[in-house]
C-alpha cells in the first residue's frame, strides 16, 4: 500500500451479504476504511469479522433520509468520503 496517500473511505451499500460483502472485504483488504452498510446487523458484523477496516452501519438506504444519515456518519467517523459503491438492491425472479 502507499504510505503517502491518505487510506481512502470506502462507503458499501448491501454490505451484509454476496458482492456487497465480497467488495467491503476487498477494500479493506487494500487498506481502506470501509463503512459496511446494510439493513440487518447481524450479516453487517460477520462482513467485518475480524477486519478492524470494516465498520458496520445498519440502514435501510429506502428509508426517508437515510443516504444522508450514512453520509453524516461516514464524514463524521472518519472525516472524509472518496468512494460509494452502491450495491444495494433486490431482485425477483421473473
Amino acid at each position: 500500500m502507499d504510505t503517502t496517500t491518505p487510506t481512502r473511505v470506502v462507503v458499501v451499500t448491501g454490505a451484509g451479504t454476496g458482492i456487497g460483502r465480497a467488495t467491503a472485504r476487498a477494500f479493506a483488504g487494500q487498506g481502506a476504511t470501509v463503512v459496511a452498510v446494510g439493513r440487518r446487523a447481524e450479516p453487517l458484523r460477520e462482513t467485518a469479522g475480524d477486519r478492524p477496516g470494516i465498520h458496520p452501519f445498519a440502514a435501510d438506504v429506502t428509508a426517508e433520509g437515510a443516504p444522508e444519515e450514512i453520509v453524516r456518519a461516514a464524514l463524521a467517523a472518519h472525516g472524509r468520503l472518496d468512494v460509494l459503491v452502491n450495491n444495494a438492491g433486490i431482485s425477483t425472479g421473473g
